[in-house]
């Protein structure tokens, strides 16, 4: 039997045969594997913005790729009716990425042909470039280095055919231009090219040929450069004015670390071993192919052209730059061409040529068998893209379209199409100035959500993200989808090691945030030993300073801390021989002053109470229950009818025939709660008492802004109110840091009991705030009885106490206080009340900003 006649006469069916077979190889399940790939998203989504913007990318087309590749992939969802046709976006794209395939195999077995004129060496080159696992990984992927192999294998075609005319030499430098214009890296196939024209031209010609390839070639590249220089964007701008061409390729040729190839830290070396790992069959086939090509194109041409063509792009990879492991592709086609050439010629030496060409086919098979057994038909059988998928479906049902969402480029163009305007690339939001100084004002807490990939894992880890591994280690982990999947993931250390999963973390709002920062930086201030609370510019601790940090702590729902400042409070503070309330005052390791501070007795006990009932412990309630006993006892008063809560044991004896008051101890909200631990006593009278109170405060004698004053003495026969000024000096009229806190703490009543008496003392006093703000646009430290300022310095407990009224009564002004006083430090870049070294003043001014934003118990 005649092999080599009977393929000869029945040629087109072993083509067909064989198309038909890389059709169904890299079609079956190529929209399952691999993974979706960063790279894919990025030119799928500028294919998309051509067809339906005209633009040559979703954001600043900064010239990092010449656009012939996209334009093609356009043209393709514009034939096919839309990038939705085939489901997502990049399933587009590996759709023209089968058909793109297809049409190289059509090349090299047309290449193969020409070169050998034996149909069994070009269906070999075929059957080893197009099916090798390590090939179909990264040809089912919608890469511009698939569609450039195309380019150049037409250009090489065009000049291998029987007659070359100067047509041919035509149309195969516009196929190299093409190339060039989808993949810079082509231009390493061009010494190659033009050696071939220099061989398949007529001597007398040759020298017009290459000269006439090479400037059609020229002139098709040279319209990337044309048209940069007409939109002003050839040159390098001063201080990024604009986009620019050659600062683009600067960047681009300077990619990598630089280290030389040979060196183990190099990206060749680090790509080899993954190559090797995903196919080492075919990296022993490339191998040895190269190094016995080499050899052999001393003695024929036609090696010799396929050599070089391996070897030009070969320097591009050693050049000791960036490696991307896809960038194996295009040398691929022509180690393919090389093994069946040299298997060919290997067996015709030693053999007859029938049994040469079945000894070749038997070896061609053989060898795609073993890579196809070692590569376990993963590519046929494993779904990497399902969670991806489902993660896109995730955000599209559950994500408002107007939250800043972080992706990666995969699922970009998906979201986009669908009107979410505030989803945006990873890559784009750390280095594009319109979006991450447009979009997120240059700060990661204006990101919403982080739909985590393998890509962005990645990058975090090697440093190229800088925001994104900020708002990861401030997100909360929603959702995630990584079952099955062959990938180690480690997101503590920003380890992934393949992209078949999906993560969706929530970055907490920024007020959370702030608060979870000033939390962690209060500790690290203030706390000393296991829960005492010290102010480290005098050494002191008091009540009140204890009393914010229990309070802080149950904001932040840290029970463990909790634990420890209530312990140290009780075993120190609260060893009174008359009753269980605390001592205000501790230094070193002794109490200065046994005297009771009642604002700090009444925090403590709410502040156990509510920790009681939040982590349902009764110890705490019991605890409340005993402090709310003696706060009645010793702190509050009858006068003239009425109850008062004095400044606390100590203070609540007679001064000058009356009781000492301070306006911001006076707690409605927590008299109506004690009312619920102590049922015997009248605590909703002394919460309606305290509205009496301060209205006499707002009416008494001298106090022309109707502002809560520093301290008071209440005649204790008349009820009459006046300014302490004779124990305390003007200063105690005056509305100033202990004022604001009356605020706090009726606006708490507003807020938890919707008291109709909080809001009535709220309104009145909203508009004598408002005169204080429209002098100066910020709060002086003190104000005297007149409403004149007496320090002007800016005063942040000032701020914080005026926006707890505000809150209430003027929101439109608080919004206007909270924008230009609170969020600069609250919410700035580096919170944590910068300069604020007192942890009285500290809590303060975070609970004053948590009642504002809604974040108390």
């Amino acid at each position: 039997m005649n092999w080599p006649e009977i393929i000869r006469k029945n040629e087109k069916w072993l083509i067909v045969g064989l198309l038909v077979v890389v059709a169904a190889v890299h079609g079956f399940n190529m929209w399952g594997f691999p993974y979706l790939e960063n790279d894919e998203g990025v030119y799928v989504s500028r294919a998309w913005a051509l067809l339906n913007e005209s633009k040559l990318d979703i954001y600043t087309y900064w010239y990092d790729h010449a656009p012939g590749g996209w334009m093609l992939i356009s043209a393709w969802g514009f034939l096919t009716g839309g990038f939705d046709t085939f489901g997502i976006a990049i399933n587009s794209g590996r759709a023209f990425m089968l058909v793109i395939h297809i049409a190289s195999a059509a090349l090299v077995y047309f290449i193969g042909k020409r070169l050998t004129g034996n149909p069994l060496v070009a269906a070999g080159a075929v059957l080893i470039f197009s099916m090798s696992p390590l090939a179909i990984y990264f040809q089912r992927r919608v890469l511009l280095d698939n569609i450039m192999v195309w380019w150049v294998l037409l250009s090489l075609a065009l000049l291998l055919r029987k007659r070359v005319h100067l047509s041919h030499i035509f149309y195969s430098g516009l196929a190299f231009g093409a190339a060039v214009l989808t993949k810079e890296s082509a231009v390493m196939f061009g010494p190659a090219l033009a050696y071939a024209v220099y061989v398949v031209s007529q001597p007398s010609q040759r020298r017009f040929a290459i000269v006439f390839w090479l400037l059609i070639s020229m002139v098709v590249v040279s319209w990337f450069v044309v048209f940069a220089g007409l939109k002003g964007e050839l040159w390098p701008a001063t201080a990024g004015e604009h986009v620019s061409l050659i600062s683009s390729y600067r960047n681009f040729a300077g990619r990598g670390e630089g280290v030389p190839f040979w060196r183990e830290n190099s990206d060749l070396r680090f790509n080899l071993a993954d190559w090797w790992l995903r196919d080492p069959y075919f990296m022993a086939i490339a191998g040895g192919t190269l190094a016995a090509a080499i050899g052999a194109s001393f003695r024929n041409i036609k090696i010799r052209i396929i050599t070089l063509l391996a070897l030009g792009y070969g320097v591009f990879l050693i050049r000791g730059g960036l490696v991307i492991n896809f960038y194996l592709l295009p040398m691929i086609p022509f180690i393919a061409l090389l093994a069946a050439m040299l298997i060919s010629k290997g067996y015709q030496r030693i053999l007859s040529r029938p049994a040469a060409g079945a000894m070749m086919i038997i070896t061609l098979l053989s060898g795609v068998a073993l890579m196809q057994i070692y590569g376990q038909g993963s590519y046929l059988r494993d779904n990497e893209t399902t969670p991806q998928i489902a993660a896109l479906k995730w955000v599209k049902e559950n994500v408002k379209a107007g939250d800043n969402v972080v992706i990666d480029d995969t699922l970009l163009v998906d979201l986009r199409a669908d009107n979410r305007d505030g989803t945006n690339s990873a890559w784009k939001v750390e280095s594009d100035p319109e979006v991450k100084e447009g979009a997120l004002q240059g700060d990661w807490r204006n990101i919403d959500y982080l739909i985590l990939s393998h890509e962005m894992v990645k990058q975090s880890e090697r440093g190229a993200f800088k925001l994104i591994p900020e708002a990861l280690a401030n997100a909360t982990l929603i959702k995630e989808w990584r079952e099955d999947n062959g990938s180690f993931i480690d997101i503590q250390k920003l380890i992934s090691t393949n992209g078949d999963w999906m993560s969706v973390y929530k970055v907490q709002a920024k007020d959370e945030i702030a608060f979870s920062k000033l939390w962690s930086g209060y500790l690290s201030r203030f706390r000393q030993g296991y829960g005492q609370i010290v102010n480290p510019s005098n050494g002191f601790t008091t009540s009140a300073g204890q009393a914010g940090g229990m309070w802080m702590a149950l904001m932040q729902d840290d029970q463990d801390n909790f634990d420890e400042i209530w312990r140290w409070t009780k075993h120190h503070l609260q060893n009174r021989a008359t009753d269980n309330l605390f001592s205000w005052l501790w230094k070193g390791d002794e109490i200065l002053d046994p005297a009771t501070a009642a604002g700090a007795d009444q925090d403590i006990a709410m502040a156990l109470w509510l920790a009681g009932e939040k982590w349902d412990k009764a110890e705490y309630l019991d605890e409340a229950k005993i402090i709310i006993n003696d706060i009645w006892r010793q702190e509050v008063r009858w006068v003239d009818g009425r109850y008062v809560v004095t400044v606390g044991a100590g203070g609540a004896e007679l001064y000058y025939d009356g009781y000492l008051v301070n306006p911001g101890y006076l707690s409605p909200a927590y008299y109506r709660m004690f009312a619920e631990a102590d049922s015997l006593r009248p605590w909703q009278t002394v919460a309606q008492d305290a509205y009496v109170w301060l209205d006499k405060i707002s009416q008494m004698e001298g106090n022309q802004t109707g502002l809560p004053v520093q301290k008071v003495i209440i005649d204790s026969k008349s009820g009459e109110v006046r300014a302490a000024t004779q124990l305390f000096g003007d200063e105690a009229g005056w509305t100033g840091e202990n004022s604001w806190m009356t605020f706090w703490r009726v606006s708490l009543d507003a807020q938890w009991w919707q008291a109709p008496k909080a809001y009535a003392y709220l309104n009145r006093m909203a508009p004598e705030v408002e005169k204080l703000w429209s002098k100066h646009k910020q709060f002086g430290k003190y104000y005297d009885e007149k409403g004149q300022i007496v320090d002007p310095a800016g005063n942040m407990t000032s701020v914080t106490g005026a926006l707890t009224a505000l809150s209430i009564a003027d929101n439109d002004l608080a919004r206007e206080v909270y924008g230009r006083q609170v969020v600069p430090k609250f919410t700035g870049i580096e919170p944590g009340w910068p300069g604020v070294m007192d942890p009285e003043v500290f809590s303060w001014l975070t609970l004053a900003t948590a009642l504002y934003l809604d974040r108390l118990p």
